[in-house]
């Protein structure tokens, strides 16, 4: 993409993260980790959401759940949290073995009577 003078954003990133999940990807993922970080993107809900994933799926549990609190802090930090948001993070716990997180983060969700 930079060779073509578009440069990635925070809606490409979780999709590019995603690729790194459908085989072992773990090297390109820490590349594109390392972009993000450049980019300063760490910080937008989807990408840090994509990153855990991509942690997780391919077998870096703990790199996964240090970056899962990060993401939460982010999330609590959101203003109108849509339904996408909300799957996202109850997926991130359950992708890194927190079900409790996740019921409890379900459970809320359902609370704030979100619309699926």
């Amino acid at each position: 993409m930079p060779l073509a003078g578009i440069e990635p954003n925070s809606y490409t990133f979780p999709f590019l993260l995603k690729s790194c999940t459908q085989f072992p990807g773990t090297q390109e993922g820490k590349q594109i980790h390392t972009n993000v970080l450049k980019k300063g993107l760490e910080p937008d809900p989807f990408v840090h959401t994509s990153l855990i994933n991509m942690y997780a799926r391919n077998g870096a549990l703990a790199v996964a759940r240090g970056c899962l609190d990060d993401a939460r802090h982010l999330f609590d930090e959101i203003p109108m949290i849509d339904v996408v948001s909300w799957n996202a993070i109850i997926a991130a716990y359950i992708q890194s073995g927190r079900f409790k997180e996740a019921l409890i983060t379900m459970r809320r969700m359902v609370r704030k009577r979100v619309n699926f």
